[in-house]
């Protein structure tokens, strides 16, 4: 049995739970540190980390995330579980950069290069909560990623708006050099949708 692994995630600015864009990153530098082309193939998020999160490759029947990295053609299962400990650090982040250099258009949103100081993780979600927001302002939470090849950092990214339900739930595809890479879902905090 491999002994679980603390992930290193602050809280961003004045959240109180774990950032997915954090939590994403956090897997694919994990998956690198078994292979240099290791990334990571997916994640769904059930519910929201407020504390330090552990990984456990084995199955755990209270995990808040399940997840599988991927290393050439072999990929590996875990579990992401909210450890008792409580998050020390907190970071300011700001996402404007972001928003500046992203052209938005209706159902689409594209970031032609990378923004300088922000991971691809970071600039996804952002990105994905400017197209969420033409379906209805308010806080979204992503909640599933998948990929079939790992994201190109160099590379434009665009979302485009697959399906939307019942305004609440948004399927995003993800796009790199004109070829759809993967997806991600994301769904309307309950509280801000009237």
């Amino acid at each position: 049995m491999t002994k679980p692994v603390s992930l290193d995630i602050p809280l961003r600015g004045t959240r109180d739970y774990l950032w997915s864009g954090d939590i994403l990153a956090a897997l694919d530098r994990l998956a690198k540190t078994d292979a240099p082309q290791g990334y990571l193939r997916s994640v769904v998020i059930r519910k929201l980390l407020h504390r330090e999160a552990e990984v456990h490759f084995s199955p755990h029947a209270d995990a808040s995330a399940t997840f599988q990295l991927c290393h050439g053609h072999v990929s590996r299962n875990g579990w992401l579980i909210e450890s008792a400990r409580l998050l020390q650090r907190r970071i300011a982040f700001d996402e404007t950069p972001i928003r500046r250099a992203a052209s938005v258009f209706p159902e689409h949103v594209r970031l032609p290069r990378p923004v300088a100081g922000y991971c691809t993780f970071e600039q996804l979600i952002v990105l994905g909560k400017e197209l969420c927001a033409q379906i209805h302002p308010g806080d979204w939470f992503f909640t599933m990623f998948e990929v079939v090849q790992p994201i190109r950092e160099e590379a434009a990214l665009e979302l485009i708006l697959l399906q939307k339900i019942l305004g609440r739930c948004a399927i995003l595809e993800l796009r790199q050099s004109g070829k759809a890479i993967g997806k991600l879902q994301s769904v309307l905090k309950q509280g801000t949708f009237q």
